[in-house]
């Protein structure tokens, strides 16, 4: 009885330890299963945190890319009413230039039209004097030739007078 005892325990211990070797072989499975998953599990989540981080890489660039902008705008305006500024100071230096310019121009049509008119009353004395000398010189000239038929007169009667005293 004993031995039977032992011998159905023996057979009733072989698919207890069949099923346990079953069951272990269920479990290693299962283990190595769960390593994998576990390794899966860790490089999904290495993943997401890299995600995460180009995320919000992305959303300060992002952020930084709208004050630059901010700055470029605020830059370009002020760049943009100072240069209405400046360009309204050169307007103003050119109108207060084409005046200045403009009260010489009047100064110089002034001093023109002065120097025409003195040149002209020179030009007019000058003829004045040109006819007066002429007149002069034909004058003189009728003297001159007057005094010359005198004088030729003259010698003709002194001539003629000399033939009749001879």
């Amino acid at each position: 009885m004993a031995q039977r005892g032992t011998q159905q325990l023996k057979a009733e211990q072989e698919p207890l330890e069949s099923s346990m070797e079953t069951w272990r072989e269920e479990v290693q499975h299962l283990r190595e299963a769960l390593a994998e998953k576990e390794e899966q599990l860790s490089r999904a989540v290495m993943r997401t945190v890299t995600h995460v981080e180009t995320l919000t890489q992305l959303n300060n660039t992002q952020a930084a890319l709208k004050e630059s902008n901010l700055k470029c705008a605020s830059l370009e305006e002020t760049l943009h009413s100072q240069q209405q500024e400046i360009e309204e100071r050169h307007r103003r230096e050119l109108m207060k230039q084409e005046e200045a310019v403009g009260e010489m121009r009047e100064e110089l049509e002034q001093k023109i039209q002065e120097s025409q008119r003195l040149r002209q009353e020179e030009q007019e004395k000058t003829k004045e004097e040109l006819q007066r000398l002429s007149e002069a010189i034909l004058q003189l000239e009728l003297q001159v030739s007057k005094k010359k038929k005198n004088k030729s007169f003259c010698r003709w009667i002194s001539k003629k007078m000399k033939f009749w005293k001879s």
